[in-house]
């Protein structure tokens, strides 16, 4: 991914780098959602730091500016990392890997896996580094030993015999209960060829060969998904016959099979085994980390454990029992009862998401698995499982407020406007609705930086964004258009009208006293949208009626009248 990034990156790395101002790289850079960092491969320094580099490590851009690589890396003095650089410098390599821990502001560290290549840049080599932020793995690979070893668990606790087989045919999983069937602990068989413990009956070991070919190539095959009966062999010698059932599963590009053998040489002890296995499956699903609940064709619950019973908001299981399934009115309402209906009907699995207010006021997102019990071919019943994701869904919501909004004063971004804008062009185009946008500019920004400084100035649009926010409707769309410019889309509105909004805001403005900072004024440019516009032609108009209005002295609205701005031959028209 590193590669592919850079060599497109160097493309229009060049491209922008021809062009006078760079923008377009500089965009593209801070933007990208990994930590990005470009320093000078001789002295070290940074030259420039991406945002998400800047967001994670809690320094600013003048600060990391004035650091190297050796201040964020506290295991490398210069000397050092210089010496890794070099096969990059002389052109042995083309990438170089390193995984370190990495120092934020607050001194705490975090792994990272960093990748470093040379390209130009302001006509010099420079050393480009992308760190992945190995902190998430770890933490995913802890999550993945703990299903694991809860997985183990499982199949340890199964009656059945579960063995799987790489791609050759070795035994690679040999659970406790295949070493109580067959006597071979895991030690002696893992490794093994499985056709050297299995006779099979009636087969030559040329039959098994070409069989198990097919399985290799294909993953299909007279073994898999089918129930057959062989006859094993014990350590002991002593035969014992087994019902055999093989699925296949693709790992890195081979074909494993996994095996569930079971013991049918005693068919008088199959009922009391089966009784065995349905209670621990029940124990398991009991105690499970997720809803579990099981229902009949008519929707009444039979099974629920506890986890559902905590997601739901329940007191209990006998009170979550009087529900039924299809025709609770809250479980109507959400199109739980009809996802249920038809899995009931049809006799297939699915799995949707819903927002859900129990029949005891816990709301929560959830995550619903249906599955019908099938019995002699035909449906008896439901399970169930559902997931709280509530967590999840919050994380999803603030992820996409954060791409949408501007960070410091909590309006719409650019881009999102944009967005909106596109929109609202279209919906003009099809249906004709009014449409008007007005652009703001605070009236001597610069001066409240320069007399105040930045923090303050901060403040001040914050201020000014909330009061701005506090005079439109919901249905508007406020963004941070750049510096201390904000755009204003509102839908199903005249240009006069919109003209009387930013009259409006502007008379707000005028009232309010900011601390430390005093009365800000703004100028306002209004247009109205029309047939065959285009976001920049909209965006050129409302940029001079605002230099209109800062030609007449600032602080006041400008109204662009759209019938001025259509070509001469629909005025001529009078159209």
């Amino acid at each position: 991914m590193m590669r592919a990034w850079v060599d497109h990156t160097e493309v229009g790395m060049g491209m922008a780098i021809a062009d006078d101002n760079g923008r377009l790289f500089e965009q593209f850079f801070d933007s990208y959602l990994q930590e990005l960092y470009i320093f000078h491969p001789t002295t070290l320094a940074f030259e420039a730091i991406n945002r998400a580099a800047r967001q994670n490590l809690g320094y600013i851009d003048e600060q990391l500016k004035r650091m190297t690589v050796a201040d964020l890396v506290p295991e490398f003095i210069l000397e050092t990392f210089e010496s890794l650089l070099q096969p990059l410098v002389r052109g042995d390599q083309e990438q170089v890997v390193i995984d370190t821990y990495i120092r934020r502001q607050d001194g705490s560290l975090y792994p990272g896996e960093v990748n470093i290549q040379l390209f130009g840049y302001n006509g010099e080599k420079h050393c480009l580094a992308l760190i992945n932020d190995l902190s998430k793995v770890e933490g995913l690979e802890d999550c993945l030993r703990e299903k694991e070893m809860t997985l183990n668990a499982v199949m340890d606790a199964a009656q059945d015999a579960v063995i799987m087989l790489d791609g050759s045919g070795n035994v690679t999983y040999w659970n406790r209960a295949a070493e109580d069937l067959f006597g071979f602990s895991r030690e002696e068989i893992l490794g093994k060829e499985l056709h050297n413990l299995i006779t099979v009956e009636g087969w030559t070991a040329e039959v098994y060969g070409r069989a198990f070919r097919e399985f290799q190539a294909s993953g299909g095959g007279v073994l898999v998904g089918n129930i057959i009966e062989v006859t094993a062999k014990k350590k002991d010698g002593r035969e014992v016959e087994v019902a055999l059932s093989l699925s296949a599963l693709k790992i890195q590009n081979s074909w494993h099979a996994i095996g569930i053998v079971r013991d049918i040489s005693q068919q008088n002890q199959s009922k009391r085994e089966l009784e065995s296995s349905r209670q621990k499956y029940l124990d398991l699903a009991e105690n499970a980390p997720i809803g579990i609940l099981a229902c009949d064709l008519e929707g009444n619950i039979t099974f629920v454990n506890q986890r559902a019973l905590d997601i739901l908001g329940s007191p209990g299981s006998e009170e979550t029992r009087k529900i039924n399934l299809l025709t609770f009115p809250l479980l109507i309402k959400h199109g739980f009862s009809r996802n249920l209906a038809e899995c009931l009907q049809k006799n297939t699995a699915s799995s949707f998401e819903l927002s859900y207010k129990s029949k005891w006021n816990r709301q929560v997102w959830l995550k619903v698995y249906t599955k019908p019990q099938i019995s002699q071919g035909a449906a008896v019943g439901a399970q169930i499982i559902i997931d709280d994701i509530s967590e999840r869904k919050q994380l999803e919501e603030k992820l996409l407020n954060l791409s949408i909004t501007d960070n410091l004063t909590e309006a719409y971004n650019r881009r999102y406007f944009i967005q909106r804008l596109e929109a609202e062009i279209d919906r003009n185009r099809r249906a004709g609705n009014p449409f008007s946008v007005i652009m703001a500019d605070i009236d001597h920004f610069k001066t409240i930086n320069d007399r105040l400084g930045h923090d303050r100035g901060d403040v001040a649009l914050k201020k000014i964004t909330s009061e701005m926010i506090r005079k439109i409707r919901k249905m508007d769309t406020l963004a941070r258009w750049g510096g201390d410019e904000f755009m204003l889309l509102t839908a199903e509105t005249t240009v006069e009208q919109a003209g009387v909004v930013a009259e409006r805001i502007r008379g707000s403005l005028c009232d309010l006293n900011i601390p430390e900072v005093g009365i800000v004024t703004a100028s306002f440019g209004v247009v109205a949208g029309y047939a065959g516009d285009t976001v920049d032609s909209i965006v050129q108009r409302v940029d001079g009626a605002l230099y209109q209005a800062k030609s007449a002295g600032r602080n006041c609205v400008k109204l662009v009248d759209a019938f001025s701005l259509q070509p001469p031959e629909q005025r001529q028209s009078g159209q």
